[in-house]
């Protein structure tokens, strides 16, 4: 029921890392169950499991059934905004086909608010693409979390915790039953697969 945060002590010149509960670390050991995890396990455990989804046929069935729907809410909300967009485009396109009832200054402006609303456009349209890149099949959601090692091996340790952030959601430590959870996003591994794809 609390966080927990990355520590660090030094004993006899090495470097130990863990992780504490931050409440323990504000109040003292004695008011949280759990212990300080080893940070090195904690981590090798979380890339383990980022590792077996790939042998899992139902987890990746779910992924690639909630990744497409997240994919496709967003592109059905895209495409109402843009409805409105194109909407506005109408209105101050036949605004300046009557330029010549329309003063200057108030033509000049018009002009201006139609490219503003047509770069809006522009960038939905980016939007949409970008999220059809992103309604993946069951291949290429497998592909995408079987190539993690590859890309894994060729990161620094920053963008290593970069790409664990992208596609772990939360790692859960229970102190009763001393085992640990990874809950992944969903959109992460989708990123995952859509870099794989493009790449």
């Amino acid at each position: 029921g609390c966080a927990m945060s990355h520590h660090f002590c030094t004993s006899d010149g090495k470097r130990y890392r863990y992780y504490v509960c931050v409440k323990a670390q504000k109040r003292g050991r004695a008011t949280c169950p759990a212990p300080s995890l080893p940070a090195g396990e904690l981590e090798r455990f979380v890339v383990d499991q980022i590792r077996t989804l790939a042998q899992d046929d139902a987890v990746i069935a779910e992924l690639v059934v909630r990744s497409r729907d997240a994919a496709e809410s967003e592109i059905d909300r895209l495409k109402s905004e843009r409805k409105g967009l194109a909407k506005q485009v109408r209105q101050f396109t036949g605004a300046i086909r009557k330029a010549p009832t329309v003063a200057p200054a108030k033509l000049a402006d018009l002009r201006e608010r139609l490219g503003e609303v047509e770069r809006q456009v522009t960038d939905i349209d980016d939007a949409i693409e970008r999220a059809k890149r992103r309604l993946l099949d069951q291949d290429e959601m497998v592909g995408a979390v079987e190539a993690f090692d590859p890309v894994w091996e060729r990161l620094n340790p920053s963008e290593q915790a970069k790409l664990v952030r992208l596609l772990v959601r939360q790692v859960e430590y229970d102190a009763a039953t001393e085992t640990a959870t990874v809950t992944f996003h969903t959109t992460g591994i989708q990123s995952l697969a859509a870099e794989q794809l493009v790449a």
